[in-house]
């Protein structure tokens, strides 16, 4: 693979990573605010989307640290592929699970915080 697309591989993971943590603090507020400064839950079909991309990149994440880390040992690898297989199982959008909004709130701040360190601890490292 040439340097140019490991390059664009790597963007794309930081961006994907960053709306990642972006998703899931909003969804940890809870609310969005109009232009006006009304207040409003978020929908369904955000949660919904919410689900596929936290889990769609969590299993991403798992098979990209395993495929990096045979060239380069991650420090803490298997600790980021705990982490990721704990958010890919518990944000899966086939069987949802059903938490109340405070434990959700936590399980959406502590998504964030993975995906924000990922950013700095394992994509800027390789």
């Amino acid at each position: 693979m040439s340097t140019e697309s490991k390059n664009n591989i790597k963007v794309l993971l930081i961006a994907l990573d960053a709306l990642a943590g972006i998703i899931l603090l909003t969804a940890a507020y809870g609310y969005t605010e109009n232009e006006e400064g009304i207040r409003s839950p978020l929908t369904y079909v955000y949660y919904q989307n919410l689900r596929w991309i936290v889990c769609g990149l969590s299993v991403w994440h798992i098979f990209r640290i395993n495929k990096v880390s045979k060239k380069s040992p991650i420090k803490g690898r298997l600790i980021w592929v705990i982490l990721f297989c704990i958010l890919a199982i518990i944000f899966n959008p086939f069987i949802p699970l059903q938490l109340t909004k405070e434990i959700w709130g936590c399980i959406n701040l502590f998504g964030s915080v993975v995906f924000v360190s990922a950013i700095f601890l394992l994509i800027g490292r390789e």
